[in-house]
């Protein structure tokens, strides 16, 4: 178990023990695997945007596309409703606090 001592801005100082292992030549083989999945995914998500842009372009104000009269394409709208936070805080920030919820969660961090 190794300590990583780390000062913030307001030079306080907090101590964070954390567990370590030593990757084997596998191991990292795994890891680099997962890091170019990783930047794959990003690249296809990228194009997945551009060719919807595209595609939403190529269809206009319809709201179907047919290939030989069957539907291929259906453009369906939806509706999201959402809080301002911020709004809410300034003005009701009782209800924010009252309203407010924490969550804890992993992320995987590879370099």
């Amino acid at each position: 178990m190794s300590t990583t001592t780390v000062t913030t801005k307001v030079t306080q100082q907090a101590s964070i023990e954390s567990n370590a292992i030593e990757l084997t030549a596998d191991q990292q083989e795994l890891v680099n695997e997962y890091i170019n999945t990783r930047t794959m995914v990003t690249e296809l998500e990228k194009t997945k945007k551009a060719l919807e842009a595209q595609v939403k372009e190529l269809i206009g104000d319809a709201e179907l596309a047919t290939v030989d009269g069957k539907v291929r394409l259906q453009v369906s709208k939806r509706k999201r409703d959402g809080v301002d936070r911020k709004v809410l805080a300034e003005l009701f920030p009782e209800a924010f606090e009252a309203s407010k919820t924490t969550s804890e969660y992993v992320v995987l961090v590879a370099k």
